[in-house]
């Protein structure tokens, strides 16, 4: 079974409870099985290719909106991005996590459902969400960035994130982020692939990327306009760096995706 490529708008978790299934996200293709987890985040191109006929899967899904009122000790919604943008889309649950995710899970469905109002039910919703992101951000940390020197670096890496997502549209540069922060170009770059395990110039990049996808999929916006708004100089050098990502040109992007 094939479903055609859609562009998701809402941060969705997939967890497989049983059997395997096969996505494409921004055209890379994942093959997943028990105990996976896919994270597809907001404005990401997605396609369910197929599943086995004994595939069980779990999903939740979220509004950027109500992400950024869940209040993570790391900071803005912007940072939960960044970290889940730097890492691989699939994660391998530990057997014993499996049901204490999928209880939380449940516990939200119920609320949703539920038809009276309650005055904590958005408070509650958004623990039993913060649990589950505490949860698989858990296994992504390494026992290093529990101590001091790990939050520093955790810390200046957060603050770079925080920093790109206000500026990435007119600075491409590493260096100004490098003079925003007060520390050399070397640092902040040896301190964001310990963290993000990418570079200050591929994180930058990623965000451009994302964002001209983005754009990409909404019918009131040309290919110039895209990459004007994103301050790209001429056409051809807006299309040499989405090619050189994405291995598409804008155009041949454009024609995968429906407009929204």
């Amino acid at each position: 079974m094939k479903i055609g490529a859609v562009t998701s708008f809402v941060y969705t978790l997939f967890i497989v409870k049983k059997g395997r299934m096969t996505f494409s996200l921004d055209h890379k293709v994942y093959n997943l099985h028990y105990l996976n987890v896919l994270q597809i985040l907001p404005n990401s191109l997605f396609e369910l290719k197929s599943f086995s006929q004994d595939c069980e899967v779990v999903a939740l899904s979220a509004t950027m909106e109500f992400c950024d009122g869940l209040d993570l000790k790391w900071g803005s919604y912007d940072s939960l991005l960044a970290l889940f943008h730097s890492y691989s889309k699939v994660l391998t649950l530990p057997g014993d996590l499996l049901n204490g995710l999928l209880s939380n899970i449940e516990q939200i469905g119920k609320l949703v459902s539920q038809n009276e109002e309650r005055v904590f039910t958005d408070q509650i919703l958004r623990s039993y969400f913060s649990i589950i992101i505490y949860e698989l951000s858990n296994i992504r940390w390494k026992p290093e960035c529990n101590n001091q020197i790990g939050n520093r670096k955790d810390e200046l890496a957060l603050r770079f994130v925080n920093l790109v997502e206000k500026n990435y549209r007119n600075r491409k540069d590493v260096q100004f982020y490098a003079d925003k922060l007060s520390v050399s170009r070397t640092h902040l770059t040896r301190t964001l692939k310990e963290v993000f395990f990418k570079s200050p110039k591929k994180i930058i990049e990623d965000k451009i990327i994302t964002e001209a996808k983005l754009l990409l999929t909404k019918s009131d916006h040309n290919i110039q306009s895209v990459f004007d708004r994103l301050s790209f100089d001429t056409h051809a050098e807006f299309t040499r760096f989405f090619k050189n990502s994405t291995g598409f040109s804008p155009s041949q992007y454009r024609s995968t995706v429906s407009f929204c």
